[in-house]
């Protein structure tokens, strides 16, 4: 793994108490060797009187805070412009954006007569060289410009993996500050930072993924409804079936949850659709599983409608959910266990009753 930089505040707390220990060290031996040459050295530089260790420490110990106080401020100064480079550099590049659009018209204008091409700015030191030095004219920029196109573009795409690094960090940092919340049983504010997390990169499920679980927790369905879209388009383009997959699946537990039959129509359909999804690709162990999922709660919302149907026998729902779902751990989401024996609650038990009736 690549090393990363690590901040200077460490060093430089320990160069101000370095020099600390340096001043009470050096005006310890003044005092306990005054007649050494070291200590007549050391009092005669500071133009103190021989053998005084107090004003030896006094005029050292200042000048070492002193030394100390102005590291201090250098760091503070450098740590402010840190903090502000991301804005200075946006500003920055805008403005040389507009700049460049403005003259991107009269730049082509001029490349429609002919024009001679110096070499591949990747080939020739000189063309390097005219680069730095720039021209003055819009016919010298142009030809420049048709040089340069090859590291212009190699030095986009090097500005696209720092910006996805930068992506990915603040994703990172906002899930942290978001568990940390959770920890503390935040759940609003917890929330709030997993929503920052899924708008750092238009691109990125898993954040996606978090924020709209934590959606849930907090009731709120449109949220949840609108990321679950987000994550079905962002799988869609990416061809990641099962992230695709999951989504469906999880807004057809939203809509289920109005229990009617509008509800299960919609719910049906978007189950149908992953299903779709997930039966070319069913080879793979993680698409098996999610498909198990999708027929496990199509027989759940049969149940609950009290219309269960023709669930068991070849190739039924239920059939292919014992099939994909053969080994997999349950985890019943109520109830409670004693003496290593898990209790059902009311509602389990009637469901499962109801439910191994209709088998």
């Amino acid at each position: 793994m690549r090393s990363r930089r690590k901040s200077i505040a460490p060093w430089l707390f320990l160069f101000g108490a370095l020099l600390l220990a340096a001043a009470g060290a050096t005006a310890l031996f003044v005092r306990f060797q005054p007649e050494h040459d070291v200590s007549n050295f050391v009092t005669n530089a500071l133009r103190v009187a021989s053998g005084d260790w107090l004003d030896v420490l006094r005029v050292l110990g200042g000048l070492a805070i002193a030394a100390w106080g102005t590291a201090f401020s250098l760091l503070m100064g450098w740590h402010f412009l840190e903090m502000n480079l991301p804005r200075r550099i946006e500003e920055l590049k805008d403005y040389h954006l507009e700049d460049h659009l403005a003259l991107r018209p009269r730049l082509i204008a001029v490349a429609k007569n002919k024009l001679r091409i110096p070499a591949d700015i990747g080939a020739s030191r000189f063309t390097l060289v005219r680069r730095w030095w720039g021209s003055r004219t819009f016919k010298g920029q142009a030809r420049l410009l048709a040089a340069t196109a090859t590291r212009l573009s190699e030095e986009a795409v090097a500005l696209a993996a720092a910006t996805r690094e930068a992506q990915a960090q603040a994703i990172t940092a906002y899930l942290v500050r978001g568990y940390q919340y959770v920890a503390r049983r935040e759940n609003e504010r917890a929330f709030a930072e997993f929503e920052l997390a899924a708008r750092a990169s238009p691109t990125d499920i898993y954040p996606r993924d978090i924020a709209a679980g934590w959606a849930r927790c907090v009731n709120n369905q449109d949220r949840e409804f609108e990321l679950l879209h987000e994550i079905q388009r962002i799988a869609a383009d990416a061809r990641l079936h099962v992230h695709q997959a999951r989504a469906l699946r999880r807004e057809a537990e939203l809509i289920a949850k109005q229990n009617n039959d509008p509800a299960y129509i919609q719910a049906r359909d978007r189950l149908r659709d992953a299903e779709n999804i997930l039966l070319p690709v069913v080879a793979g162990s993680e698409a098996r599983l999610e498909l198990g999922r999708v027929y496990t709660l199509f027989c759940e919302m049969r149940c609950n409608l009290r219309r269960p149907g023709h669930l068991n026998g070849p190739n039924q729902p239920l059939t292919r959910m014992l099939e994909y779902m053969d080994k997999v751990e349950m985890h019943r989401r109520r109830g409670t266990v004693r003496g290593g024996v898990r209790q059902r609650s009311g509602q389990e038990c009637q469901r499962a009753r109801r439910c191994d009736a209709w088998r």
